[in-house]
């Protein structure tokens, strides 16, 4: 069964509440195994990943809130001890706009804005998501400025249970299967001023089936160049699907698309990666 009972997220500055109904997902039996196939790549503290990011997310199915985020995003390996990797993003040049109803926040030069991942080495799958955001927004109200500038310090932390397998390695041309169901857990809190002004301080709980997926070979363009990766792609008609474009000798995801809506088909979340330069070497 698919199931996201969607209750508050906030997800720098997001706030999100909504139920979307349950709708059973056949399986499907794997492909027998080639001898070509892709495995979990190794990855070392200094590794890096540098992608062209668009990444938005609707507060509610009215849309009456919304964040967005359009710029480079560089994922660097910081720790490999254990059994997980932990990987800090950070932001170059990006175009940031926070939507309130008729209310418009625009970033200042004094504020920041960052992620950090921790993933499993065995399987490259997802153990946490944390994200913050801090310093100086311009509000707007249409085209007016207004001339007090709003102090924000926001920050979220996901965790999946059991760890959210994306990648479902080891991959081959004409591999096919089912994701594994996930549950996601999400911590956040949100103030203005300081602190002196709580938007949001709490938990929620939400989650999915899996997915069903296909794995083929496909020739694709990004702007680090052109690749032969494998597409694994998993959707669910009319409301979810994930995207991603795994190359060997990248050691990653050179192209992604994760799009996820409301009961209504408006947006609640969408995230689109593509590929600018790599450290990583096989």
């Amino acid at each position: 069964m698919k199931t996201k009972i969607v209750g508050i997220l906030v997800c720098m500055l997001l706030i999100a509440t909504m139920a979307i109904p349950t709708v059973a997902i056949n399986r499907k039996t794997n492909n027998q195994q080639t001898s070509t196939d892709a495995d979990v790549p190794e990855w070392e503290v200094g590794d890096s990943w540098t992608y062209e990011l668009h990444y938005f997310q609707n507060g509610d199915m009215n849309e009456s809130y919304s964040f967005e985020v359009i710029g480079d995003i560089t994922y660097e390996v910081m720790e490999d001890t254990g059994d997980t990797y932990v990987l800090e993003g950070t932001t170059g040049e990006f175009d940031l706009v926070i939507n309130i109803g008729r209310l418009v926040l625009k970033p200042t030069r004094f504020m920041t804005i960052g992620t950090e991942l921790e993933i499993q080495k065995s399987d490259l799958a997802l153990v946490q998501w944390h994200q913050f955001t801090k310093g100086l927004y311009l509000p707007w109200v249409g085209p007016i400025p207004l001339p007090v500038p709003v102090q924000v310090e926001a920050v979220s932390t996901t965790t999946f249970d059991p760890s959210w397998i994306i990648i479902p390695f080891p991959l081959y041309d004409g591999k096919t299967g089912t994701l594994d169901a996930v549950e996601f857990t999400d911590t956040g809190k949100t103030a203005l001023y300081w602190g002196l002004i709580t938007i949001y301080d709490g938990e929620n709980t939400w989650g999915w089936s899996g997915l069903d997926y296909t794995c083929y070979e496909e020739q694709v363009t990004v702007p680090a160049g052109i690749y032969t990766a494998y597409n694994v792609s998993a959707e669910y008609p009319d409301y979810d699907c994930i995207r991603s474009y795994y190359v060997e000798e990248v050691g990653n995801s050179v192209k992604q698309l994760i799009h996820i809506q409301f009961s209504n088909h408006v947006t609640y979340y969408y995230m689109a990666m593509e590929l600018k330069s790599t450290t990583y070497t096989p």
